[in-house]
């Protein structure tokens, strides 16, 4: 792994569109179209655990074992600490392993179900462990979108967004302490934010 840590400030200082070094002057400023950004994770840290690279890696880990275990029994706690490359060289095998099995024991799965069979191979030859490995970053570190994250990736915007609720998931039983309150409203129609606390005191927000 790399020395290189990541600069949970960086994107902090906000750049002067007319300057000297942009060469833009006012009244070319006032023409443009502007579109306003969004905030970004190193102004507002939803998940301070991402910033923290050990604390990435071992969220990661399990996230990886379980969804090849199927269990975090037996997870190795040891060897992820002592070298996490050859960890994910293990995950990328097996998972390999995995897909070619299943393939062989289900005959008729790449044409009943031609764009599950098609993800599962194209994340198995890309290297399983390498596209989850930079979804995360891309997703927790850069804060990128779904349909962003998914460029190079063998990966669909809903794939992204359901692979970033299994890793907070994954977060919030190691590090709760880290982890934003979780969501109740959202999702079906009518859930909305005034309901959920509803159900959950008891009390109408809104009286």
């Amino acid at each position: 792994m790399s020395d290189l840590n990541f600069d949970r400030h960086q994107f902090e200082r906000r750049t002067k569109v007319v300057s000297q070094e942009s060469q833009i002057s006012f009244q070319d400023y006032g023409g443009m179209h502007k579109i306003p950004g969004r905030r970004r994770h190193g102004q507002v840290p939803e998940h301070p655990w991402a910033n923290d690279d050990i604390r990435l890696r071992t969220v990661l880990a399990h996230f990886l074992w379980r969804s090849l275990m199927f269990s975090d029994d037996a997870f190795p706690e040891g060897f992820v600490e002592h070298s996490f490359k050859e960890f994910c060289k293990w995950i990328d095998k097996r998972a390999l392993n995995n897909f070619q099995r299943r393939a062989g024991h289900n005959r008729r799965w790449r044409k009943r179900q031609p764009k599950n069979y098609l993800a599962a191979y194209r994340v198995a030859r890309h290297g399983y462990s390498q596209a989850y490995l930079l979804a995360a970053y891309r997703v927790f570190r850069f804060d990128f979108q779904s349909n962003e994250a998914v460029a190079g990736l063998p990966f669909t915007p809903t794939g992204i967004r359901q692979f970033k609720k299994r890793i907070v998931d994954t977060a919030r039983k190691l590090y709760p302490e880290l982890c934003p309150e979780p969501r109740l409203y959202g999702g079906r129609r009518g859930n909305t934010k005034l309901k959920a606390q509803k159900r959950a005191t008891g009390v109408d927000p809104a009286k």
